[in-house]
């Protein structure tokens, strides 16, 4: 906790970069910069949790889980195009992660970005074929294109995973209608 709002003040006055630590760090340091980030958005630091992710991105700019947690935050607080950007560099930098494929793909759904959503949501499933989320989104995704036949195909991968889930959704979808009954 105090390490973290230290180190924070210290990348907030510029003194990490100052002092020749950028792309220096251990990949250790970074990662518990990281999880100390973490924690203090946890504990409901959000100002210190960022400006210590912002810290860890200093350190090493290609640290693929601090661009998904910026990224997630500014999902959160309703700036999607601002998290897509960040998720879709956590992306690049982490190509083989279905959960920050299925999160990119929440953002630029909720940006209104819906055929971008879709390719970032098959991306997460077709990583992780298990990935229950990523199924469920992909599903409404091609359900809200009118894309009904692919939404029930979705929809059974989901049911074969974590059947709650896909009866939530297509409750939400509204039982039936353009589905049908038999997925």
């Amino acid at each position: 906790g105090g390490c973290i709002a230290l180190a924070a003040m210290f990348v907030g006055e510029g003194v990490l970069a100052a002092s020749g630590m950028r792309n220096k760090a251990g990949p250790e340091f970074v990662r518990f910069y990281f999880n100390e980030s973490q924690v203090a958005i946890a504990n409901g630091h959000l100002e210190v949790g960022k400006r210590g992710l912002a810290g860890v991105l200093t350190l090493d700019a290609d640290f693929a889980p601090a661009h998904h947690e910026l990224g997630m935050l500014a999902m959160k607080h309703g700036d999607f195009a601002g998290a897509a950007q960040r998720l879709a560099r956590a992306v690049e930098l982490a190509p083989s992660n279905a959960n920050m494929a299925n999160s990119l793909g929440s953002a630029l759904i909720q940006n209104g970005e819906t055929r971008a959503a879709v390719a970032a949501f098959e991306m997460a499933v077709e990583l992780d074929p298990q990935f229950a989320s990523g199924w469920f989104n992909l599903a409404g995704a091609y359900a809200s294109q009118g894309r009904f036949d692919d939404a029930r195909s979705a929809l059974k991968q989901l049911r074969a995973i974590d059947a709650a889930l896909a009866d939530r959704l297509k409750r939400s979808l509204g039982a039936g209608g353009q589905l049908g009954q038999d997925w």
